[in-house]
């Protein structure tokens, strides 16, 4: 078992890996954390710091909220939230979405709503509503012209 301090140390490393295959340096991840770079450093070598600086810099690098914590305590987790889907699920995720009734996509919107909010709830309603008129001008734009 480890100490808290070798806990904080490798967290703190962790942190630095995520921040840099980001390509963030230790000045934006604080700037986009709302924290000073010397609060971002103390995070990165173990140092002290309070808990909500170290949830603000894990929000930053999109990891799962409370993963941090629950590190520090001991416990088995998975930091990083889960990866993007395979390009080819993206594709299917796009189809099905070109295709859904408009009844389909408020249900979905409603169950998206429950789970996350209205924001993401109208976020993803409007990427519908964008890539559905993103297609029909594509497709509009590849049919050949019946006027002449």
């Amino acid at each position: 078992m480890s100490t808290t301090r070798e806990r904080r140390q490798r967290l703190g490393t962790l942190i630095r890996q995520a921040r840099k295959r980001r390509k963030l340096s230790q000045a934006n991840l604080a700037t986009l954390a709302n924290l000073s770079p010397n609060v971002v450093g103390a995070i990165e070598r173990g140092g002290t710091y309070s808990m909500s600086s170290l949830e603000d810099v894990a929000l930053v690098l999109d990891w799962r909220p409370g993963a941090t914590e629950r590190y520090l305590r001991g416990e088995e987790v998975v930091l990083e939230a889960e990866p993007p889907p395979p390009a080819d699920e993206v594709a299917v995720a796009r189809l099905e979405v070109l295709e859904a009734s408009a009844q389909d996509l408020a249900r979905i919107r409603r169950i998206i709503e429950e789970v996350h909010g209205p924001a993401a709830a109208d976020a993803f309603l409007q990427a519908a509503i964008t890539m559905r008129e993103e297609h029909r001008s594509q497709t509009a734009a590849r049919r050949p012209d019946r006027a002449s």
